[in-house]
């Protein structure tokens, strides 16, 4: 007995309904899924009351914090337990440190264009003058045979070991009447070089510049993976390294003095404590 060609017709319309349906659900799952694996995701862990003028995060969880008024820096353990203590009466002046390397920690001295290299505990290993640096200058790990950093409007990478420079071209930038530190973080490749009050430059490997954001709002940066965090007073912006697109944006209750972030952990410093995030 055959169906009514109509009756038919009402089936194969209800199975294409459902069909689209289905499509329609799995497209916005899998759009879902995507969204939420970009986001930065992380929740309040611990926190604890101390002063600080910056903070820095290594790949240890060990947390290092620099005290200009108490002539001091403090390293912690991943417990907030004080592990090293180092004081000196250079540490009065506004400080700039690397710890990519834990083992080899970078400590610019800008009043005095002092480098210095401090071991695991703190203790001092070397100290070179660099005549060319100024109160704008910064300078940080690159490879394990060289440093980059900052002066005179040029970026330098310097190899360590035959003292080798390669240098990029000058760049230009109106001046800050209020002198901030100058931060420049690198992940091995890319460069990235932020001038409180002119801007955010990015490096390439061949020192070649890839992009400028014009924004006077920036007051620190920061490398999680393959993300570059910036803090604008209470918040932070995550941005691709590209510095092209902004993947995510946090606002805080508070303003931020100073952060860090590696896998594990974003730190972010108020006026009295540290508050730890654990990333999800």
């Amino acid at each position: 007995m055959r169906m009514p060609a109509y009756f038919l017709k009402m089936i194969n319309n209800s199975l294409l309904m459902f069909l689209r349906l289905g499509i329609i659900i799995i497209f916005y799952s899998i759009f879902i899924n995507c969204v939420s694996a970009q986001d930065f995701n992380f929740k309040i862990l611990d926190s604890f009351k101390i002063k600080s003028d910056q903070i820095y995060l290594d790949h240890l969880n060990q947390l290092y914090v620099i005290q200009s008024q108490d002539h001091l820096i403090l390293k912690f353990d991943d417990q907030f337990q004080i592990k090293k203590e180092s004081s000196s009466s250079f540490y009065a002046e506004p400080l700039f440190m690397s710890v990519v390397d834990p083992m080899k920690i970078i400590l610019y001295i800008p009043s005095f264009s002092n480098v210095q290299i401090l071991n695991s505990d703190l203790t001092l290993l070397s100290d070179e003058y660099y005549q060319q640096f100024n109160s704008e200058s910064a300078i940080t790990h690159y490879s394990n045979q060289s440093l980059c950093y900052f002066s005179n409007g040029k970026i330098t990478l310097k190899n360590t070991i035959d003292n080798r420079l390669i240098e990029s071209e000058n760049i230009y930038y109106n001046r800050s009447k209020e002198l901030k530190l100058t931060e420049i973080k690198s992940n091995g490749k890319d460069i990235y070089l932020l001038i409180p009050g002119a801007g955010l430059w990015h490096f390439n490997e061949f020192l070649k510049l890839e992009h400028f954001m014009n924004d006077s709002t920036i007051e620190h940066i920061d490398l999680y993976e393959n993300k570059l965090f910036i803090s604008k007073h209470d918040q932070i912006e995550i941005l691709n390294l590209n510095l092209k697109s902004q993947v995510q944006k946090i606002k805080f209750s508070f303003p931020i003095l100073s952060f860090s972030v590696n896998k594990n952990y974003l730190l972010l410093a108020d006026k009295n404590k540290i508050i730890r995030y654990k990333i999800l």
